[in-house]
């Protein structure tokens, strides 16, 4: 494929940190980006905090997805450039099953919470947003302290597998990983009064090495030529 008139120029190797919960579209979106502009993209996955303390103890990048929570934060350190600033997309979180198991089902907001009363185990990336969110919505429905001893918290990008090997019955994380991981299906989503969904925001290092390169991909990433790309990986639009 010959590269996009919009993108030519000298290939320059730009740094993106991103979020884990959106690795899948981000290396499909990355490859395409890659072909019709030239440039390399240098990319590093990790959970949403995680990402935040690497960049925050002093580790170089170009352009970063995070909560957009974080983003605002880099802002006030001088370490993320306000005026790029974007939204990227929005994932909800949902419960995954293995894949030969009839998965449970749930109407109401009294019916999820039984579904996670009844599960004999539940793993869950206590260290990422998506664990985080999880044991609020815990707290909120008031049984955390219920079921706190089948409670199982993994390192990031470890629940679907924990849940394919059976070490759990079931497993907390957002659709998006539940849709790319193998031996497990999506049981469903949390229904929509928890309020769960993980917001994910973008912008440039206020010491990106090459600006324009790293302006071109964020543009790429939040472009719409991505649409159908984020939409397949479980992945909505988020406004800024």
């Amino acid at each position: 494929m010959e590269a996009d008139a919009r993108f030519s120029g000298q290939s320059e190797g730009i740094e993106l940190f991103s979020a884990e919960v959106v690795r899948p579209a981000i290396i499909e979106l990355v490859l395409d980006f890659e072909k019709k502009s030239g440039h390399k993209v240098l990319t590093k996955f990790d959970l949403n905090p995680i990402v935040k303390k690497r960049i925050d103890q002093g580790e170089r990048f170009d352009v970063v997805i995070i909560n957009p929570w974080m983003i605002d934060d880099l802002i006030e350190q001088k370490k993320v450039t306000a005026a790029t600033r974007v939204g990227f997309g929005r994932v909800e979180m949902g419960i995954a099953v293995r894949a030969d198991t009839k998965p449970p089902l749930w109407a109401s907001v009294d019916d999820f919470k039984q579904t996670l009363v009844n599960a004999k185990s539940i793993a869950y990336a206590a260290e990422g947003t998506s664990g985080k969110t999880f044991e609020g919505v815990l707290q909120k429905l008031g049984i955390f302290q219920a079921i706190s001893d089948r409670l199982k918290p993994v390192a990031g990008g470890q629940t679907a597998i924990s849940v394919a090997n059976g070490e759990a019955q079931i497993g907390v994380i957002p659709v998006s990983t539940i849709l790319e991981a193998p031996g497990v299906t999506l049981a469903g989503t949390f229904p929509s009064e928890l309020h769960t969904s993980i917001d994910l925001s973008g912008g440039l290092s206020t010491e990106a090495r090459h600006p324009a390169a790293s302006h071109a991909l964020l543009e790429f990433l939040i472009g719409p030529s991505a649409d159908a790309i984020l939409s397949a990986k479980g992945i909505s639009r988020l406004k800024r």
